[in-house]
């Protein structure tokens, strides 16, 4: 026997199947006829449920929910990449702080170098002691202050690194990295009505909270419609042809003389 099978959106299930059986009696007396035999049969078997699991609203919803699946994890990774590239870009402007307060306390430290020369070689003149003790401890901290600033400066380069992710620029590496834009000092204006309709449209959190809406009202048709009681239309029919060879049953079946229904 062999055959297919197809349901349709609305419920409904179409069966086709081909069956072919053959017999051999051992009768000495010759009552059985025809010995043998050959039985060969065409089955079309149809059923549509009326009332409970009919219609597309149930018979799709397994479809509609692993769609609005694939959809969330579209959204989950707009908001991975969004979350990505916010952190890159903050992590970038922290680089930029830092290297600016590098190049402060680079300056400070200079001034203050200079500074202490000059109170040096007035020492012998118009400098006390305090005055050159405090211009060397002075110097001292701002000295110490360039150095916490190359240390804040490669801690940054390297969570910018790490957020970056490029095995050119390996975490830890001597490679740093440059910052290219400034950031603007200019007013920014905006629209509020225009920021939130982007923000409804465009946030992925809110596309994911609509998308589980739309599963939960899925499952409220199909619970709903699990409430009717079964009532199915069942609808068969059969070709038959039997003879006592193969090819005389399949004859028999072509010519329509045995059908049931």
């Amino acid at each position: 026997e062999a055959g297919f099978e197809q349901r349709f959106s609305t419920g409904a299930n179409l069966s086709v199947s081909s069956r072919m059986q053959g017999q051999n009696f051992s009768d000495p007396q010759d009552r059985i006829s025809p010995n043998p035999s050959y039985l060969n049969s065409v089955n079309l078997t149809l059923s549509q449920p009326l009332l409970r699991n009919f219609g597309t609203d149930v018979n799709l919803a397994n479809l509609r929910i692993a769609r609005n699946q694939d959809r969330r994890g579209l959204q989950e990774m707009r908001r991975s990449l969004i979350d990505t590239v916010a952190r890159t870009e903050a992590l970038y402007w922290q680089v930029y702080v830092a290297r600016q307060r590098l190049v402060s306390a680079r300056w400070l430290l200079d001034v203050g170098e200079g500074v202490r020369a000059v109170l040096e070689r007035r020492r012998e003149y118009d400098t006390s002691l305090a005055q050159y003790a405090d211009a060397v401890a002075k110097g001292e901290d701002r000295r110490a202050a360039v150095i916490r600033a190359e240390r804040d400066l490669q801690r940054a380069v390297n969570e910018l690194k790490r957020a970056m992710n490029d095995p050119r620029l390996p975490v830890g590496g001597s490679e740093t990295l440059g910052t290219i834009d400034a950031p603007v000092d200019q007013a920014l204006s905006y629209s509020t009505a225009d920021a939130m309709g982007t923000l409804m449209a465009q946030n992925p959190s809110i596309a994911s909270a609509l998308l589980s809406i739309d599963d939960a009202s899925i499952g409220v048709d199909v619970a709903d419609n699990g409430r009717l009681p079964v009532l199915d239309l069942l609808a068969s029919g059969a070709l038959y042809g039997l003879d006592g060879s193969l090819g005389d049953s399949w004859q028999n079946l072509g010519d329509n003389d045995q059908i049931e229904w």
